[in-house]
């Protein structure tokens, strides 16, 4: 007889994160159906949301003023502003967004894609040139999902660790201080009898 053992493996902290809040992305691109089969590959994958997408460089900047976006999948050729334009841009409006470019421009010129990752693209993807094979191509339907999961679970990795350096960051500075209407109450990291000194301002 054949005994099939049940896989009772917990998720780890970061794959039930993953599932109670998935990545939020926005897919920037000038074509319509384009925009729309990236947005079908990655919402394949419950660890993915895709929560804008922008039809130029413009369009994105106003997106990510606007909503919370964790990865953003980008074409370079664009009208209006062009994706190579708006990478600066959108870096200074959130310095921790990933940008993944994916354009064909990418497959057929190193150089531009140089220059990409030198503006602040965290990676690149060869796009098919056409619709249809880009519905079709499982490579690039994987490839695009695992980097942006990967962008996205690093971003959030780097946050994390990051909590604990402010927290100490705080607790080594100046006393805690709380107000409340006129009085001010000044908490020292140590206070034998337990209570806070209260010190009037005037004024």
């Amino acid at each position: 007889m054949t005994v099939v053992e049940e896989n009772t493996a917990r998720p780890t902290p970061l794959q039930a994160a993953e599932y109670k809040n998935p990545y939020k992305v926005m897919v920037v691109d000038d074509a319509v159906v384009i925009r729309g089969i990236i947005s079908r590959i990655l919402e394949q994958d419950p660890k993915v949301e895709v929560v804008a997408t922008a039809a130029n460089g413009e369009m994105a900047i106003k997106n990510l003023q606007q909503k919370d976006i964790e990865v953003i999948v980008l074409d370079i050729e664009m009208p209006v502003m062009d994706g190579l334009t708006a990478i600066p841009k959108l870096l200074e409006i959130k310095p921790d967004v990933q940008i993944i470019m994916a354009s064909t421009l990418t497959l057929r010129n190193a150089e531009i894609s140089m220059e990409a990752l030198e503006k602040g693209a965290k990676d690149y993807l060869p796009k098919p040139s056409s619709s249809s094979e880009l519905a079709s191509a499982e490579s690039f339907r994987l490839e695009l999902i695992h980097k942006v999961k990967a962008l996205g679970a690093s971003n959030r990795l780097s946050h994390a660790q990051e909590l604990p350096r402010r927290a100490r960051e705080r607790g080594a500075g100046a006393p805690e201080v709380a107000r409340e209407d006129d009085t001010t109450f000044i908490r020292p990291a140590v206070e034998p009898s337990g209570t806070a000194k209260a010190v009037n301002r005037e004024g």
